[in-house]
């Protein structure tokens, strides 16, 4: 009961491979019924789409077409494992029964360790869901790649996604159940990050994969700790569009990095609810401008810049297999204190330069960014991985050891 235009994998265009399908607003029913009818001499026929019909207090009497299913669906909260080291790490792969039979779910991946790497399903009646962890950890030649969920040993796994509007037909949609494993090649400076949250994103969970200890900070933590502690502090995005203590402690933060802190601020918006431009040591603007075209070529414009060295090498390769855009809420002027090392535009664009500002103070270092990392991350990108980690690990030329 798939959608038509969902059956095959697309990157920009739905492939569908029977034309006389095109225009059609929804499947035609997985299941229907011959009538046939007779009036006189007359033999009529027609078909009859099989419905299920069902009532609830609030909706009264409901009709849902009939969904063809698997035996069994699986799902995984996860896209994607990333791993810094060889550490193991806990998925719980969630099975619901449609046959309510048994069964087996294989795991593999090749140069990894998955265990268990067989699952014997537990199901004895319809309906049932059983939830089983399986932990994952790399071989020491491991390489990023998929693991492989077949069911009984040869059929593929899906799982299942119900969507449920009410102006519209309930759709059943299935994709080929995956769990990408990615082996970061990655190394870092500190071992503490402290995490402003903004308007909500993943980054804070990517930092501590990447084996950072991550601390979430709030007005009261910020006002009371020793901030020395941290190797660098990073705002969620658009935190300073949404958590009006921020510019308040605006002296606190400048006084860290001057005493060789590392502050990482994620893009705000330019909007009537920006709080504050007031941002870094130094003066910048923000603008609209972005980077939308996620294949843009980097270009740096200062390659021997020390945010491209250490504590990873960086190279164009590293800006591979980037998703959904580059950047968004670029600097649009700044001052001369500041240094802009990577530009990149789009297609029939200016340079986009203000995406990565760095402004050396005191002894530490302030780092205005609105690269897209709030997307790169969770999508296990591992040249994002390794930018971002050169960034926490940005030490101040002026300063011979950070905190």
């Amino acid at each position: 009961s798939q959608p038509y235009w969902l059956v095959h994998e697309f990157e920009n265009l739905y492939q569908v491979k029977d034309m006389k399908m095109i225009g059609k607003p929804e499947n035609d029913p997985s299941i229907h019924i011959d009538v046939f009818l007779r009036v006189g001499d007359q033999l009529l026929s027609y078909k009859v789409p099989a419905r299920y019909k069902f009532s609830n207090r609030v909706e009264g009497e409901i009709i849902r077409p009939v969904v063809v299913v698997p035996p069994v669906v699986a799902s995984i909260e996860q896209d994607n494992l990333v791993f810094f080291k060889d550490k193991p790490q806990t998925v719980n792969v969630v099975v619901r029964h449609f046959n309510g039979q048994g069964g087996t779910i294989d795991l593999k991946a090749e140069g990894w360790m998955v265990s268990p790497s067989q699952i014997k399903l537990e199901a004895d009646k319809a309906g049932q869901t059983f939830v089983y962890p399986v932990e994952i950890s790399p071989m020491e030649n491991a390489q990023t790649q998929s693991l492989n969920l077949t069911y009984n040993g040869s059929e593929k796994l899906y799982s299942l996604a119900e969507l449920d509007y009410g102006h519209i037909e309930k759709q059943s949609v299935f994709k080929e159940l995956k769990l990408d494993l990615i082996k970061l090649d990655l190394k870092k400076k500190g071992a503490l990050v402290g995490y402003i949250p903004g308007a909500g994103d993943n980054v804070a969970e990517a930092i501590a994969r990447m084996g950072y200890e991550v601390d979430i900070l709030d007005k009261e933590l910020l006002t009371t700790r020793d901030l020395s502690n941290y190797k660098a502090i990073v705002t969620g995005i658009r935190a300073y569009n949404t958590e009006d203590w921020l510019p308040g402690v605006k002296p606190i933060l400048m006084e860290y990095v001057k005493n060789g802190g590392n502050y990482v601020v994620q893009y705000n918006t330019r909007s009537r609810d920006l709080l504050s431009q007031d941002i870094g040591p130094y003066p910048f603007e923000l603008s609209r401008e972005r980077v939308t075209e996620e294949d843009a070529d980097p270009v740096f414009l200062k390659p021997e810049h020390a945010l491209f060295h250490t504590p990873n090498v960086l190279d164009k390769s590293d800006f591979e297999g980037w998703v959904q855009e580059r950047g968004l809420y670029f600097a649009g002027t700044w001052d001369e204190a500041y240094e802009a090392p990577l530009g990149w535009h789009d297609k029939d664009e200016p340079s986009r330069d203000g995406g990565l500002l760095i402004g050396n103070y005191g002894k530490g270092s302030f780092i205005y960014t609105g690269i897209s990392f709030f997307r790169e991350l969770p999508a296990g990108v591992p040249g994002a991985y390794r930018l971002m980690a050169n960034i926490l690990s940005y030490t101040n030329p002026v300063s011979d050891e950070q905190p």
